[in-house]
């Protein structure tokens, strides 16, 4: 949904669609991302990508400071580097393992 409402707001003349779009963002799963602690064990991985996309999705319209894009650039670095395979997936049943070291 952040991601919607983060694309209404190129319609001239209606910001509030920008502020409804924060309102979106699921903060238990981002704020560990913000502080580089990869939460990611357990996770369903299909149901986070799109929370990445929709809390990357204003930064991209909007040039929102650069903090707010930690939480996806983190987010790709751990799911790339620690918890894909060489076939390209990232666990078991869609669900993210435990790290890699």
């Amino acid at each position: 949904m952040n991601e919607v409402f983060a694309d209404l707001t190129r319609t001239p003349g209606e910001p509030r669609w920008l502020a409804l779009s924060y309102k979106f963002e699921h903060r238990a799963f981002t704020e560990p991302l913000k502080r580089h602690q990869d939460n990611l064990a357990g996770k369903h991985g299909n149901t986070q990508v799109p929370k990445m996309i929709g809390s990357r999705r204003p930064l991209c319209l909007h040039g929102r400071p650069p903090a707010t894009g930690t939480p996806a650039s983190f987010f790709w670095d751990e799911v790339v580097q620690h918890h894909s395979y060489a076939t390209g997936g990232h666990g078991k049943d869609e669900y993210f393992g435990e790290p890699t070291s």
